[in-house]
């Protein structure tokens, strides 16, 4: 493969603690894509797992592993900590879902937590405010110090590695990045897959905009099962398919925020799916389109990669979901893909899903 370069390795203050695993020709840094275990979402999972968050949200992994016993036993003396109470206050005025990993990922490695990456507005607002925010990572600096995280995080390296082996091989025979980059006509700095144990079946994606305007982008993934007691990843064509969808956030989410207005003139098409989006964590119309867009990519790379058959069941499946729009997005992604001399990247082609919306706004009103 080429443009593709395998890094494994776990996080410390500094960056890593394993070495280079193996790795293809032709690379450049800003096409690495690295498959790691990051010691801030473990810390962050750890104060999900000691929260009431599973039992509002659903969103620490169910599966059964030695890891999560250690985790248990090692941490429950600490259950009634600050941070626990100050992250169960936040979560229930909606630092949810994506929000508690990405704003993790402007920290520096435990225990120094110290923020690396300002906050952008969006993250402040779901959290409830700068202030509240620095206050947690206050807060979370100081669980890290007084539990010693880092010798429990380092303790386990064994565990982690047996874990990232087993995943890097549902990565050997695709290129995800080369893909991507195609598909969008555009490139991100780097792209990094964090396998993080404790988290639901699934994945968030997040982003981290450096000075060029690029994004390091970030796929979050949690287990789809055990073996051995080995968390693992589901096959290479989920893994695949949800990286995908991940890492796209970070090139569909900048475009609609640039065509934010435009979007905003047909927000009253959220109200009628409001709930079930909610209920599914988009909270709002801009969040609700972005995956709407994402979801719709998806189905036609289903359809030209599987055939019809497939494609049909992803559709309905999709609008089984709530995403009532999805089919006509579907619909209109075929021009761009039929026409890349005349938009060359998505950005190029956003306006006529901008059209799609108001075609549905007019249809219904």
């Amino acid at each position: 493969m080429e443009k593709l370069f395998f890094l494994i390795a776990f996080l410390t203050a500094l960056g890593l603690i394993l070495s280079l695993q193996p790795s293809t020709t032709n690379v450049t840094p800003q096409h690495a894509l690295s498959l790691i275990v990051d010691s801030r979402i473990e810390l962050l999972a750890v104060i999900q797992m000691l929260s009431d968050y599973d039992k509002r949200f659903g969103l620490i992994s169910q599966h059964d592993m030695p890891y999560k016993h250690d985790v248990i036993e090692y941490f429950h003396p600490y259950k009634d900590h600050a941070v626990i109470n100050w992250f169960n206050r936040m979560s229930d005025a909606g630092f949810v879902f994506d929000a508690p990993p990405h704003a993790m990922l402007h920290l520096s490695a435990p225990p120094s937590l110290k923020i690396q990456v300002p906050f952008p507005d969006y993250l402040k607002a779901r959290a409830g405010g700068e202030k509240q925010l620095k206050r947690f990572v206050e807060a979370l600096r100081n669980f890290a110090h007084e539990t010693q995280f880092m010798v429990f995080f380092k303790a386990h390296q064994g565990f982690f590695s047996q874990m990232v082996a087993k995943a890097y091989r549902n990565l050997t025979r695709i290129d995800i990045v080369e893909e991507l980059e195609r598909y969008y006509g555009m490139k991100q700095h780097s792209y990094t897959i964090i396998l993080a144990p404790l988290f639901h079946q699934g994945g968030f994606g997040a982003k981290i905009r450096r000075a060029d305007g690029r994004f390091d982008v970030y796929a979050i993934l949690g287990p789809t099962g055990t073996l051995e007691g080995i968390p693992i990843f589901g096959s290479p064509s989920w893994f695949r398919s949800i990286v995908w969808h991940e890492f796209s956030h970070s090139f569909v989410n900048p475009v609609t925020e640039r065509f934010r207005q435009e979007i905003a003139k047909y927000s009253f098409l959220y109200d009628p799916i409001a709930e079930v989006m909610k209920n599914q964590g988009y909270g709002d119309w801009e969040s609700c389109v972005n995956e709407h867009i994402i979801r719709a990519i998806e189905i036609r790379r289903t359809y030209r990669e599987i055939g019809k058959e497939a494609g049909d069941r992803a559709l309905q499946r999709e609008k089984s979901q709530g995403f009532i729009y999805i089919e006509a997005l579907s619909d209109r992604l075929r021009d761009y893909e039929a026409q890349r001399d005349r938009y060359p990247t998505f950005v190029d082609f956003y306006h006529e899903l901008i059209k799609v919306f108001k075609e549905l706004s007019q249809k219904d009103h």
